[in-house]
């Protein structure tokens, strides 16, 4: 491992000096300006994320609709979350507000707020029930404590429950953080425009894309289905937020009451529905999530499938070109900013780390929590001490861990256990530092936990199917996403290898669209831009400089992993 490690620093420092290299030697050919961009700024924005594709879903099959785009736009090859958790809800939410989890008040499907998870766990006789542990030393009743309560209990109110979603309160998470959004900041440069948000049977993602700001919003109705799970909904019925609900046409419009035979059928009715919008409405920003493409790689392992996976691609880009076709019809193509994005990846179960056994550390250490990546504990104070009994335990597939610890001035950070530490050093340890410090806050995990490549903890909650594929820990193969900008003002058939971030699109097509960005954590992807400034070139030449090493040793460290399964 040191030794992959030594030699992608060294490759990394010759990257960033290409990198330099490159970017300044295609100033001659940009109009390039000191103070604002000189091209007309576009006027709509169409922003479709395809729920979890991995770039090499695209490989699978013929997607004329994508590479039409790509040859009109730039293409991120090295594109990334960038961020954690690397999930749906954190993952549209950082796309729609251009801010981290930690300042956008949404880090993965659920954290730790006394209004989700009460900050005691008060729960009814937990304290008593660890209390009798303590006393007797009685493991095992702990484990089934642990397993059949506790867990249960923490399920019942997540922040991204159905019912927390229509009634408004997952949103009021957001508006309470004082982020901004697309959105809203269109609205304010355009009084009067209209957002609409879109999805099917992902609510939480047609939420976390729709923010403050949408003035509808249209997702199938799931009343009592948990958020993470797949292929829960039978049929599929017009539903939306309280304050932004579908226009009656919609919502009572039994042609879009369907059933659904396949996951495909998820990603047509949201394409079905937001033409109907573009028709009547003709929303200036129009942001869509086509959920299909996660649903089937839960179901199959993704890439382990390439023939389910190609289908279900091949019908996510025939869904892209009808919205293409819908805007080229009405005369806005021309003037439309188009963004494919997907939110996350997806990698199979080749090896499974047991839950049982995190629950078993869990309890031998006098510690209650869930069986999860991010895990939160009823005791917070021991996190490190729970981190290092888990890390010692030397499960296989575990790589590490990190806990938190509050600093002095309040704030929080991450630090490894003692054989973490051992094993990832140098760069490898600075990304994950600086993935962890991007959700990390008072409702962030106690302990991440650090999976290797293509493993996974055996998790069960809702008594959910079971998952052959999954995007639940910060591997490159679950960071490395896809994204591609076109339309007015984007460098045409361009293939960029910059290290662009959820967090970086809101900038860039807000300043596409002549809209100065408040309030976001992001930066503008001067290499996809026709006519960049100068300061926009130097940021992201800066960070780019910082980011390149990160994110070649998580490939580095992934690459290693996948070579220790494969006997190399």
């Amino acid at each position: 491992m040191k030794s992959v490690i030594k030699l992608y620093r060294t490759a990394n420092i010759l990257a960033v000096i290409l990198l330099v290299v490159s970017i300044f030697s295609v100033i001659p050919c940009q109009q390039v300006h000191a103070d604002s961009p000189a091209q007309a700024p576009a006027k709509y924005l169409v922003l479709i994320t395809i729920d979890s594709c991995r770039p090499d879903y695209l490989t699978l099959v013929p997607t004329p609709n994508i590479d039409k785009l790509k040859e009109e736009g730039t293409f991120y090859t090295n594109s990334w979350v960038g961020q954690l958790s690397n999930d749906t809800p954190a993952g549209h939410t950082a796309i729609s507000t251009g801010s981290f989890g930690k300042n956008n008040g949404v880090i993965s499907f659920n954290w730790r707020d006394r209004r989700i998870i009460p900050p005691d766990w008060a729960f009814a006789m937990t304290r008593t029930a660890m209390d009798l542990i303590k006393t007797t030393g009685w493991t095992d009743f702990g484990l089934w404590y642990q397993q059949n309560f506790v867990r249960k209990t923490i399920e019942q109110n997540w922040a991204t429950a159905y019912e927390n979603v229509v009634s408004g309160i997952f949103t009021g998470f957001i508006r309470e953080s004082n982020t901004t959004d697309i959105g809203t900041l269109y609205k304010k440069a355009n009084p009067g425009a209209k957002v609409v948000a879109v999805s099917s049977d992902k609510w939480y993602a047609c939420a976390s894309l729709a923010a403050v700001s949408a003035d509808y919003t249209v997702f199938a109705e799931a009343a009592g289905v948990p958020p993470p799970t797949y292929n829960a909904l039978k049929t599929l019925k017009p539903a939306g937020m309280k304050g932004a609900l579908p226009p009656d046409y919609v919502l009572n419009d039994r042609a879009f009451v369907r059933d659904i035979k396949d996951e495909r059928d998820s990603d047509i009715w949201a394409t079905d529905i937001a033409l109907t919008l573009i028709e009547k409405e003709k929303p200036q920003v129009l942001l869509i999530n086509l959920p299909a493409v996660d649903d089937a790689g839960h179901a199959t392992g993704g890439i382990n499938n390439p023939t389910k996976m190609g289908e279900v691609i091949a019908n996510a880009d025939q869904q892209v070109g009808r919205i293409i076709d819908a805007y080229k019809q009405d005369g806005r193509y021309d003037q439309t900013v188009f963004v494919v994005i997907s939110d996350h990846s997806m990698t199979p179960f080749i090896g499974v780390i047991e839950q049982s056994a995190i629950d078993r550390i869990l309890i031998e250490a006098r510690n209650f929590g869930n069986a999860s990546p991010h895990t939160y504990l009823q005791f917070p104070e021991n996190a490190r001490e729970v981190a290092e009994k888990i890390t010692d335990a030397g499960i296989p597939g575990l790589t590490g861990a990190y806990y938190r610890i509050k600093q002095p001035d309040g704030k929080y950070t991450y630090e490894p256990t003692k054989v973490t530490a051992a094993k990832l050093i140098g760069d490898v340890d600075k990304c994950y530092r600086y993935l962890l410090s991007t959700y990390a806050g008072e409702g962030s995990p106690d302990i991440e936990l650090i999976p290797a490549e293509n493993w996974h903890i055996n998790w069960s909650m809702f008594n959910a199917k079971p998952f052959k594929g999954n995007h639940d820990s910060a591997t490159w193969l679950q960071q490395h996403n896809i994204l591609l900008i076109s339309g007015p003002g984007v460098k045409r058939s361009t293939t960029s290898d910059s290290p662009a971030r959820l967090v970086d699109v809101a900038p860039t097509v807000l300043t596409l669209m002549g809209i100065v960005t408040e309030r976001m954590d992001g930066i503008v992807l001067a290499d996809a831009l026709q006519s960049p400034t100068v300061t926009q070139l130097h940021t992201q030449i800066k960070l780019n400089s910082e980011l390149i090493p990160l994110m070649e040793a998580l490939k580095a460290l992934s690459q290693s992993d996948l070579d220790e399964v494969n006997g190399k």
